[in-house]
């Protein structure tokens, strides 16, 4: 390993095959630092015959690029096999906090499929839970590519999106998907309306009962108060609650409640 300066043109990019959206606001900010204060922090790359190869330091050559430079500090690492370049590309830009679920997604599920590195040794690699890898890894799998990417721009949730996924058949997906962006649904309504697309053979016939007349509740306290209804279950129980505009609002409904009751 050493450090020099090196002619900027002569960085490949070759096995730096992943790209990532960077936020416009993270860049700027780097390159501020770099007119301010110089290339704090050089790049790390190999040497390979006559150019060089970039191990670490996209955004960086990114920045240095647009602001001229024609030499730039590295740091030359030993030769690497080209797996252990993109390996190491795409844990420098997992750590990165600008990276949407759907772009970790895909860079945990080219760890995983494409080099064969086990779930665990990614999350040791990224410092995440073996939990969070492997959901990321199903976002970008299992989920339609319209889904996706209504996901990757921020239309639906992360829970909207993990409900989504216990759907294994694509069309139906889609068509709760689309549900979701024109009505508006809530997480608790896609949940019910999940359960109630699962195979219901797979479920007990009290379950069944208790989803539809979940649904039937949400639908009809909604569409007579205006509101949103929200069923949470707990291991031992489960909640039902109705959100509510003022003071004024939860006593007309909580009047409603007495009258039935009586």
């Amino acid at each position: 390993m050493k450090l020099k300066k090196i002619p900027i043109e002569k960085i490949s990019l070759k096995h730096y095959n992943l790209r990532f959206n960077t936020q416009k606001e993270r860049l700027q900010s780097l390159e501020e630092s770099i007119k301010n204060h110089g290339l704090l922090v050089p790049l790390i790359i190999s040497e390979k015959g006559q150019m060089y190869e970039l191990v670490s330091g996209h955004r960086r050559l990114e920045v240095l690029k647009k602001l001229g430079y024609k030499e730039v500090p590295v740091i030359i690492i030993d030769d690497l096999p080209p797996d252990d370049f993109v390996i190491k590309s795409i844990v420098e830009n997992v750590e990165r906090v600008d990276l949407t679920p759907v772009e970790r997604g895909f860079a945990y599920a080219e760890l995983y499929r494409k080099f064969k590195i086990p779930i665990r040794e990614i999350a040791k690699k990224v410092s995440r839970s073996k939990t969070e890898v492997s959901l990321f890894v199903r976002v970008v799998e299992g989920l339609d590519t319209r889904v996706r990417e209504a996901f990757h721009k921020g239309e639906i949730s992360y829970s909207h999106a993990r409900e989504l996924l216990r759907i294994k058949d694509k069309k139906e997906q889609l068509r709760l998907f689309r549900k979701i962006i024109d009505e508006d649904w809530t997480i608790e309504r896609t949940a019910v309306e999940v359960n109630l697309a699962l195979p219901q053979e797979k479920l007990k016939e009290k379950e069944k009962k208790l989803n539809i007349i979940e649904l039937k509740v949400m639908k009809k306290l909604g569409k007579r108060y205006g509101k949103d209804v929200h069923f949470k279950q707990g291991k031992k129980k489960e909640r039902m609650m109705i959100d509510y505009e003022d003071e004024i609002r939860l006593k007309e409904l909580m009047t409603e409640i007495l009258q039935v009751l009586e």
